[in-house]
C-alpha cells in the first residue's frame, strides 16, 4: 500500500509540472468516458432493453406507397378495414397517426404531439395502462365518445400527477375529450 501512495504523489507532481499535458490528457479522458456512456445508453436503449410490450418480433408497419411520386403514405382507412376483414396473414391491425394537438381549458393552452390510434392498439401491444382505461371499441367509431390517453410525462407535468382527472373533460383541438390516463399516449 506504501508503494502505491507514493506513485500516486509522484504522478501528480509530474502531472502539476506539464499542466498543458495534464489538461489534454484529462480533455481526452471526458471525452472518451463521454462518448463511451453516450454510445452504451443508445445501445442500451435500443438493443438491450426489451420493449414495452409482448412479442415485438411478431409486429409489422403496413403503409401504402403513392404510385406516382414513390412516397410512402399512411394507410387509407377503407383499405385498413379491408384488411381487417379478409387478411388472414395478420392476427389482429390497429391504426396509429401522428396528430398535432392543442391543449386548451387549462391555464396555459400548450402546443402537443400525439397520436390519434384505433381502440385495439394498446390490447395488440400488450400494453395496459398505469391508471385509468383503454379507449373502447364502441368509442371508436364516427360519433362515439371521445376519449384521451395521457402520458406519463404529461399527467405529471401538466396536472400534478392528480388520480382525479381520470373522467374529467379535456379540449384538445376545441373538441372535448374524456380523460382516460395512461402511461401512453400523447406527449
Amino acid at each position: 500500500m506504501g508503494t502505491f501512495v507514493q506513485d500516486v504523489r509522484y504522478a501528480f507532481r509530474t502531472l502539476s509540472r506539464s499542466r498543458m499535458f495534464t489538461l489534454i490528457a484529462v480533455a481526452c479522458l471526458a471525452i472518451g468516458i463521454g462518448v463511451n456512456t453516450t454510445i452504451f445508453s443508445v445501445v442500451n436503449a435500443i438493443l438491450l432493453r426489451p420493449f414495452a410490450f409482448t412479442e415485438p418480433e411478431r409486429l409489422v408497419v403496413l403503409e401504402e406507397q403513392n404510385t406516382k411520386s414513390g412516397d410512402d403514405a399512411g394507410v387509407a382507412w377503407p383499405n385498413l378495414v379491408d384488411w381487417r376483414t379478409q387478411s388472414n396473414a395478420f392476427a389482429d391491425i390497429a391504426a396509429v397517426q401522428g396528430r398535432s394537438l392543442t391543449l386548451a381549458n387549462v391555464e396555459e393552452p400548450e402546443r402537443l404531439e400525439g397520436s390519434a390510434i384505433s381502440w385495439n392498439l394498446f390490447p395488440m401491444l400488450g400494453v395496459k395502462p398505469a391508471l385509468g382505461r383503454l379507449i373502447r371499441a364502441d368509442e371508436d367509431k364516427p360519433g362515439g365518445d371521445r376519449v384521451v390517453l395521457l402520458s406519463d410525462g404529461l399527467w405529471q407535468r401538466r396536472f400534478g400527477r392528480d388520480p382525479r382527472i381520470i373522467g374529467k373533460t379535456l379540449m384538445l383541438n376545441e373538441i372535448a375529450h374524456t380523460r382516460a390516463r395512461s402511461r401512453h399516449g400523447i406527449q
